[in-house]
């Protein structure tokens, strides 16, 4: 079985929730939802099925810090700062990077930090078979809610 790693993108400009949300407070480090900062809830959601020590957070390089201590269980250097948010490819190319540099035989997921999981048994359990599928048969695999419109704020799956 190869090892497990997740990147968490956790970028963004701080607009969806202002006055909240703000470019130096960004909502991933907001406690929107619960008591800790959706970060700390993105990397909590994979106890059991990824090891800290294997996430990998891509957010703003001016943001490392905040990100670290809203994120306290993850080591330091798995936050890493990308000097110009280019959006998601970049983020996911990033990642992708950090998990073939240090294990080239990796099997990693890719989420967000703004997240909210109403059933987290049913979130671990699809992570966890697509993790699965992904290692057999080495493939890509999308999941994701049911569109039922397009959204150019939040892209869709077709």
């Amino acid at each position: 079985m190869s090892e497990r790693y997740a990147v968490i993108m956790a970028g963004g400009r701080g607009e969806r929730f202002w006055p909240l949300s703000t470019s130096k407070n960004p909502k991933q480090l907001l406690a929107l939802v619960g008591d800790k900062a959706l970060i700390a809830q993105a990397v909590d959601r994979l106890d059991g099925l990824i090891p800290p020590e294997n996430i990998f957070v891509v957010t703003n390089s001016d943001l490392i810090e905040a990100t670290q201590r809203a994120a306290p269980m993850l080591p330091s250097e798995n936050v890493v700062g990308e000097p110009i948010g280019r959006d998601t490819a970049a983020a996911v190319a990033c990642g992708g990077a950090l998990v073939a540099a240090r294990d080239p035989n990796g099997i990693f997921v890719v989420l967000t930090a703004d997240q909210v999981m109403g059933d987290l048994d049913v979130f671990k359990a699809t992570l966890k078979g697509g993790m699965d599928l992904a290692e057999q048969n080495e493939i890509l695999v999308t999941i994701g809610i049911q569109p039922n419109f397009p959204s150019t704020g939040f892209g869709y799956i077709e």
